[in-house]
Parts: structure tokens; sequence; C-alpha cells
């Protein structure tokens, strides 16, 4: 007898260029066998498609409980991709730039006023070193390394005489194991 059940449902539609997606998370809850009630947590959908050479997704979410509403439009050529990142009181762009091979840099704007800055450096294959900064805040690295990753945060502390003075590192690491 199903009293509660968690799934998700996903229709993927694709035709040349275009894909779309739409996914429902929810819950099933019945408490007897005749009182059956199905909740709706999110709604999310995705489309894609390529136009002129370039990659674009449009994807709206819907988080019901908490009524919030986000929208994910993202733009990718060459060796760029633009992420705009919306919500009911934040936006937030991404442009990120390819450099070279080795190296990626990709700046955040957003609309508090809040901007950061993330530099991948990659040192081999499955092996990477990526350096977040936001200024008066932190600064994060995560090192990758096989199996390895090290993450490392510095809080910057914003009081002082030349502000951004360090205080409380946090360092973790971590192996994955596979059996």
């Amino acid at each position: 007898n199903l009293k509660t059940a968690e799934g998700t449902f996903m229709m993927k539609v694709a035709k040349d260029d275009i894909r779309t997606t739409l996914q429902c998370n929810g819950a099933f809850n019945g408490d007897d066998d005749d009182a059956r009630l199905v909740e709706i947590q999110t709604v999310q959908a995705n489309k894609s498609f390529t136009y002129d050479g370039a990659d674009f997704t449009i994807n709206p979410k819907y988080n019901i409980p908490n009524d919030e509403k986000t929208l994910i439009v993202s733009y990718n050529k060459n060796n760029l991709n633009l992420k705009l990142t919306a919500t009911d009181t934040s936006k937030s762009l991404t442009v990120s730039s390819q450099l070279d091979e080795e190296n990626r840099i990709s700046p955040t704007f957003s609309s508090d006023g809040d901007v950061s800055v993330e530099w991948e450096h990659t040192l081999r294959e499955d092996s990477s070193i990526v350096t977040t900064y936001k200024p008066d805040q932190y600064i994060d690295f995560q090192w990758k390394e096989d199996k390895w990753t090290t993450n490392v945060h510095l809080p910057l502390d914003e009081a002082g005489p030349n502000g951004g003075a360090l205080s409380g590192a946090d360092i973790s690491f971590k192996r994955e194991v596979n059996f």
C-alpha cells in the first residue's frame, strides 16, 4: 500500500537544433486508501537552440512552496559564454572567456553591486586549480588532482587599514574512492 513517494516527471522533445525539456518535481502523499494528493514542488523548462553558430539556452524554474522564480539564459559561441541569472530579488551576469587551452576567466556582476572573478587554470588532464576572488569577502582555491580535491576558503576582513586582511582560513581535503 503506497502512502508516500517522491519523484520527477520529465518530458524531452528534440527536433533539428531545438531541444526542449519540461521537468516537474513533487511528492505523492496519502493517509489512507482513498486520500491521495500529488504536491508539485518545482516546475522547470529548458529550451536550447542553435542560431548563427551560437548555442542558446533558456531555463525558467518555479519553486511552488517558496514562490521562488528563477530564469537562466545562456549564450555560448567560440570561447565566450554569457550567463544571465534572474530571480525576484537579484540578477547576475557571468562573462566567461576561454583565454587559451589552459586558462579561463569568469567575472560575475550582481545587481546588488557584488563582483567576483573566477580563474581556472588547467595543469594537465584531470588536474586544475580554480581561484575565486570576491573583494572584501573571500578568496577560494580549489585544486583537483586526479581523485584528490583540496578546497581553501580564506575570508577577508573588511576592517583594517588596508582592508581585505586574511582571517580564519578553512582547508578541506577529499579523495574519491570507487568500490
